[in-house]
């Protein structure tokens, strides 16, 4: 009788890939300075961070309603510069590991609430912050163009700590 093909070359090699050995373990570097805390779903927002007031106390570059309502606004201030994006990161000491799959650089004040490209309204945001602050911007946005809100206001809200801009 015959034994079956996964006796024979699929277990063997099955063991191989999973147990490790001396060969091919890892010894991982040392933990490098303190991060900013990455929040998990679930927490309070006031649990999220705040950008540092000395790196980034924010900036506006547009204080005109009819351009921050008009459609499409938002999207013509263009990309952040990566001179500046990267400045940001290393500002808030992020390591290159973890820039592309736990932070992104953002403004503090979004382009979408008249918020300037410059390094002192960019800040390294979690992710999971970054999330939850674009819901909020996209509120005060619907405010202000709705009336209910003037821009000043709205940016001022997002300046002071962008965490409480809104109540629902």
């Amino acid at each position: 009788m015959q034994k079956p093909l996964f006796s024979y070359v699929l277990l063997p090699l099955l063991l191989v890939l999973t147990i490790p050995s001396a060969a091919t373990s890892q010894v991982l570097p040392s933990p490098g300075p303190a991060l900013p805390a990455t929040p998990q779903p679930g927490n309070n927002i006031s649990d999220l961070p705040l950008p540092d007031p000395k790196l980034t106390p924010g900036r506006v570059a547009d204080s005109d309603i009819r351009d921050v309502c008009d459609p499409g606004y938002a999207d013509r201030q263009g990309y952040l510069d990566p001179g500046n994006v990267r400045e940001t990161f290393n500002r808030y000491h992020i390591p290159e590991p973890l820039r592309l799959h736990r932070f992104v650089v953002d403004r503090l004040v979004p382009s979408s609430l008249g918020g300037a490209p410059t390094l002192d309204n960019l800040w390294a945001v979690p992710l999971e912050a970054e999330r939850r602050k674009r819901v909020i911007e996209q509120s005060l946005v619907e405010d202000v163009c709705s009336g209910g809100m003037s821009l000043a206001e709205a940016q001022r809200r997002m300046l002071t700590d962008w965490r409480t801009a809104v109540t629902w």
